[in-house]
């Protein structure tokens, strides 16, 4: 969603921030039940007025009420559309599949079950639909279908797989979401959007779709599954728990699954395995190290990286999970004509693959006076003593933060200054999703590297147990031991090493003194009966013999 757009959203939902109007929806439980268990002709007669459906009928709508012409429809946002369904007749009249393109509009998303209402207006197509999904498909719209009872809600895991598909689907373009009236579930999912992308809480996001569009998220059950969501998603985006009075204290392990469940697409599968946090410092480290801004990509989505990450989301997908529990790969593959999966595959190549650290100009990186206060002896600049990357590998080895004791009063007041620093950007991550620009925009290795230490030693435990470590440094063969330990923890600690040995020359003390940083953080609660700083010390050894080994497949020269 652009800035122009995020700004009209806070504009339009301010004043409802301290509201005390207690949201209800315009059906109450008992009619709620009523309609969900009332025959189909039944219920289309009463509710919106059979053959002369309401919602069926362009002749009905007012003018404002249509920014498509021949749809009841509002933008909701810059990107997001809400709308009745679309109807085969006026298709053609109206012109509708032209109309998607001059808006901008790439997805239709389809919030009905195939068969219902049908007593509404001038009946169904034979795909089960008011329309013939593959009018928009061969019109280069891709089409969603999530079925979904009408006035029903869903699980907020499957409300979390659909919005992450819609956050897919808006990266293609704009996007129409509809079900019948488009009020309903429409609105339940497009404020479900709202909260997972901008971060408003379940009441605002109501109220903000209802000024756009009266009458939307209908039931008093929707209206609390919307604020449910919001509470699901707290916890699933912490990602540095002390910073945060809400959030539980989590492992690794524990961070790992409740960032599967947030991320989506590309992101979803290249991090499946490592936090995003330390992959992103890491990354921009590299490219501090090498004097420019290295270009790293995590928006590649494709629609079958989409398919395979959120399989949920997508109705065959949960018939074939749950008759043959067949594996995501095998359905992936299989006849998906419905949603037009061959159109998907298509477009991969027209998926924005633009860096997330795209910048103006390459700039030279700035190595902050507090960097090079703190990393020298007497309090003087050492810059001049080093070349950047080595530079670098000192931040990643730096472990005093904070330690007050041998400091002049200059180096106290950069390491106060610098802790302040991460403490606020600790809590703007957890508040914000836009803080990440901050990251891969950050000139200082020290603050990166620090930030990055911060969030291990903020584990509940630290990453490896005494148990991973002991395998290691019992091992004859530690290169082959690594990769025994847990998925998470390996990846995690392979991304660190494989990044490391892909700086520019740096002495290999300062190498080893960024290992013995790694070891440090990595085993920070681990303790032995003896002495906890032989194992660690054996442990770095084992670490070192690792990158050797790694450069020696590469054929990377130390």
């Amino acid at each position: 969603m652009s800035t122009e757009d995020e700004d009209s959203l806070s504009e339009s939902v301010g004043p409802h921030i301290n509201t005390i109007e207690r949201l209800s929806g315009k059906y109450g439980s008992l009619m709620d039940s009523v309609r969900r268990r009332a025959p189909e002709p039944l219920k289309c007669s009463l509710g919106c007025g059979g053959k002369n459906c309401k919602y069926c009928n362009p002749g009905k709508f007012a003018e404002d009420d249509m920014a498509i012409r021949g749809l009841y429809s509002h933008w909701i946002t810059k990107d997001v559309l809400a709308t009745s369904r679309p109807i085969g007749e006026f298709m053609e009249r109206y012109n509708i599949t032209n109309q998607f393109k001059s808006f901008g509009i790439k997805s239709i998303i389809n919030l009905q079950t195939a068969g219902e209402h049908s007593s509404c207006g001038p009946g169904l197509h034979e795909s089960g639909f008011s329309y013939d999904p593959q009018e928009f498909m061969d019109n280069g719209v891709f089409f969603y279908n999530f079925g979904w009872d009408d006035y029903g809600v869903r699980s907020l895991q499957f409300l979390l797989d659909m919005v992450k598909v819609m956050a897919f689907a808006i990266k293609q373009g704009k996007v129409a979401v509809h079900c019948h009236a488009g009020k309903g579930r429409t609105g339940v999912l497009i404020a479900c959007y709202l909260i997972y992308s901008q971060r408003m809480d379940g009441d605002n996001a109501v109220h903000y779709i209802r000024q756009k569009r009266p009458g939307s998220v209908q039931t008093s059950t929707q209206v609390e599954v919307c604020q449910q969501f919001a509470q699901y998603l707290i916890p699933l985006r912490m990602i540095f728990s002390a910073s945060d009075p809400r959030a539980y204290p989590f492992t690794l392990g524990q961070f790992l699954n409740r960032q599967k469940l947030m991320l989506h697409g590309y992101e979803a599968r290249e991090l499946k395995y490592k936090p995003k946090i330390i992959y992103v410092i890491w990354k921009r480290l590299l490219s501090l190290a090498h004097d420019k801004d290295y270009k790293f990509d995590l928006e590649e989505d494709n629609y079958d990286i989409m398919y395979q990450m959120s399989p949920r989301a997508f109705q065959e997908m949960r018939d074939a999970m749950d008759s043959t529990c067949s594996s995501v790969e095998s359905i992936s593959q299989g006849n998906s004509s419905t949603l037009g999966s061959s159109r998907y595959r298509d477009n991969s190549s027209a998926s924005d693959t633009s860096s997330i650290s795209d910048s103006e100009a390459t700039r030279k990186p700035v190595i902050e006076k507090k960097m090079s206060i703190l990393l020298s002896k007497d309090g003087r600049s050492s810059e001049s003593d080093c070349e950047v990357a080595e530079g670098v590998a000192r931040a990643l080895a730096f472990n005093k933060l904070g330690k007050r004791s041998g400091m002049s009063p200059e180096q106290e007041s950069a390491s106060l200054q610098l802790q302040q620093r991460i403490n606020s950007l600790q809590e703007n991550l957890n508040a914000s999703n836009a803080s990440w620009d901050l990251l891969v925009t950050e000139n200082d290795p020290l603050f990166l590297a620090s930030l990055m230490w911060s969030w291990f030693l903020h584990l509940k435990v630290s990453a490896m147990t005494g148990e991973d470590v002991q395998s290691l440094v019992d091992a004859e063969n530690p290169a082959a031991e690594f990769k025994r330990l847990p998925k998470g923890l390996y990846h995690t600690i392979d991304f660190m090493l494989s990044t490391l040995i892909k700086f520019p020359s740096i002495p290999s003390k300062v190498e080893e003194a960024v290992l013995g940083r790694i070891c440090e953080v990595l085993t920070f609660s681990v303790r032995e009966m003896d002495s906890s700083v032989t194992l660690k010390k054996t442990l770095k050894k084992c670490l070192i013999s690792i990158v050797d080994h790694k450069r020696t497949r590469r054929k990377i020269k130390p």
